[in-house]
């Protein structure tokens, strides 16, 4: 089937966010866990992909700190982004998708409150579906639904990612899924779609 969609996840992705929404986790872990700072990193990358409370859950499952951490968490996540600039590179990437008639969908694990308020850079690129999380909506649900609102049935979908654990979501639908970050994404796509 041929590809004609484009879903991109945001952090990682679109933004170079990871290192920074890294240090606000590890430091969240550390301060609320007494977890040493290694252990704190390691444990966050091997669950990224997911919204932080679900990555509380996976690491501390059941512990009563967890929603606190979320919390924490997120009100310093909403903060950084008007910091982070797009991937240089990602506005180019995007006329070219659509000067070949494909469409974009963000599809991503940030809460949709803070996508819908706090990245205005990255929803200036036109992506043709925005999704973001909220309960019962995870990356599988956007996925879906960025299906039905584009008229495009899923194995047309393309979900880029830098997380393994995305190829889940992507498996869920029947989308085709590739790995890359802020660095590969852009000769990642121009391959796909030379």
């Amino acid at each position: 089937m041929k590809l004609s969609v484009v879903a991109f996840d945001m952090d990682g992705v679109v933004l170079n966010s990871i290192p920074v929404l890294k240090e606000i986790a590890v430091h969240t872990i550390q301060q609320l866990y007494n977890m040493p700072v290694q252990e704190a990193e390691k444990r966050y990358l091997d669950t990224l992909g997911m919204p932080f409370q679900q990555q509380l859950e996976t690491i501390f499952p059941a512990d009563k700190r967890n929603s606190m951490a979320a919390v924490h968490y997120e009100s310093r996540h909403m903060s950084v982004y008007e910091k982070i600039p797009v991937v240089p590179g990602i506005p180019d990437l995007f006329n070219l998708l659509k000067s070949k008639h494909l469409a974009t969908a963000l599809v991503t694990s940030t809460d949709h409150s803070i996508v819908r308020t706090s990245v205005p850079h990255v929803l200036a690129l036109g992506f043709d579906f925005v999704g973001g999380y909220k309960k019962d909506f995870d990356k599988t649900a956007q996925l879906t639904r960025a299906s039905f609102i584009l008229g495009k049935r899923p194995e047309e979908i393309l979900f880029v990612s830098d997380s393994l654990n995305d190829s889940i979501h992507a498996d869920n639908v029947g989308a085709t899924f590739e790995l890359a970050t802020c660095e590969t994404v852009i000769p990642l796509i121009k391959k796909v779609f030379q």
